[in-house]
């Protein structure tokens, strides 16, 4: 299972937790916390303290924009290495949310989520200096891919940052593949929240060869 997290296309390896989690290693943790509910005071901090004798690496995410800022900031009291900052939440929210990851001295990521293929490297290279110039330390880019071509440019924006944080998410079915190599998942919803965005269970099913390769390549 360990080989099965493990990111080998960036420089984040993650793995999703929103209702549930298995206790195995991984190398990195993002903790979806508009999805934890009541979970956020009840259980995150056992979670924590397990993912931290791991040594793993923990991003924090609130797709919530009128919680993100006070459930970020529990994530960082409880040692979380990283926040996500959504590049479509509102200017001064953006800048708040830089500015307390650096008061803090945690890495704050710069995240785009797009709907429809972005289409050229040079396209793609303009996002990523847009997330760049919001002061962050990293970046995060989600993007449909519905051809190898378009697989191929999100994958080269690596050489344009080595030695940066950089996450690159291929989105949508054809390229699912792509993503349980990378382990982007959730955990244990049951249910996709998004294109390209299994549930655990199809992970496990996928890991022990249990799903048709129809499913994932296409």
């Amino acid at each position: 299972m360990r080989q099965t997290l493990q990111l080998r296309g960036g420089s984040l390896p993650t793995v999703t937790v929103a209702t549930g989690m298995k206790s195995f290693p991984v190398p990195a943790v993002e903790l979806r916390l508009d999805l934890l509910g009541r979970l956020v005071g009840y259980r995150l901090p056992d979670w924590i303290t397990l993912w931290r004798q791991q040594s793993a690496y923990m991003l924090c995410t609130c797709r919530d924009l009128r919680r993100a800022t006070s459930r970020l900031r529990l994530g960082i009291s409880l040692g979380c290495n990283a926040i996500d900052v959504d590049s479509c939440a509102p200017e001064r929210l953006r800048k708040g949310l830089v500015g307390m990851a650096r008061v803090a001295g945690v890495e704050a990521i710069a995240s785009i989520h797009l709907s429809a293929p972005c289409g050229s490297r040079g396209a793609l290279l303009g996002l990523a200096h847009q997330l760049w110039r919001m002061g962050a330390t990293g970046i995060k880019i989600a993007v449909p891919c519905s051809s190898v071509a378009q697989l191929g440019a999100l994958l080269d924006l690596r050489k344009s940052y080595r030695g940066k944080r950089v996450l690159l998410i291929p989105l949508g079915c054809r390229f699912s593949g792509y993503r349980y190599r990378n382990s982007l998942v959730f955990g244990h919803l049951g249910h996709e929240l998004g294109a390209g965005q299994p549930p655990y269970s199809e992970v496990v099913k996928r890991w022990k060869g249990q799903c048709s390769p129809r499913r994932f390549f296409w």
